[in-house]
């Protein structure tokens, strides 16, 4: 099964590998290809990312069994805001499917920082490791709630592909 990854992000490739762990045939291709959104996507800007990889993932290498991108963004809820992933999964010319991780929430001056300096160019993640609340810019999951990024990726993925039929 020939597998595109609409990303190069170790972190992705690893939650990838997690959810197809049984397929025993399993040609994984991480490609990078631009999301055409923020750096710091909001809100359905979150979904349109997942949606403009694939969509650009099936242009760059149109022979591919399944696709798939996952798409962190941030999403407001009353005052408070939120951190999940936006998984999309394609098999070939189908509509893709669509599945969210688990949320994790970001402290509010973390994101107000981030919004100062501009969404283009700077993330949450990258304020709440400057400002030492976490470890890992690219993994703040981990140090928030206990749960790493590529486990709340990979859990989402596992649900996407048994919604597309795939596992």
């Amino acid at each position: 099964m020939k597998i595109v990854l609409a990303s190069t992000s170790p972190l992705k490739i690893e939650a990838c590998r997690k959810a197809f762990a049984k397929q025993a045939d399993l040609d994984l291709l991480p490609l990078a290809v631009d999301s055409e959104i923020p750096q710091q996507p909001l809100d359905e800007e979150t979904r349109k990312g997942a949606l403009n990889r694939i969509r650009n993932a099936k242009t760059c290498f149109p022979n591919a069994d399944v696709y798939v991108s996952m798409e962190n963004g941030l999403f407001q809820e009353t005052q408070n805001w939120f951190d999940r992933a936006v998984i999309a999964v394609a098999v070939k010319d189908e509509t893709p499917v669509f599945v969210e991780s688990k949320s994790v929430e970001f402290p509010y001056y973390c994101v107000e920082e981030a919004r100062k300096r501009g969404f283009y160019s700077c993330t949450v993640g990258k304020v709440m490791e400057e400002q030492g609340l976490v470890n890992h810019y690219n993994d703040p999951h981990l140090d928030l709630c206990g749960i790493s990024r590529v486990d709340l990726l990979s859990a989402a993925l596992t649900r996407a592909l048994s919604s597309a039929g795939i596992i």
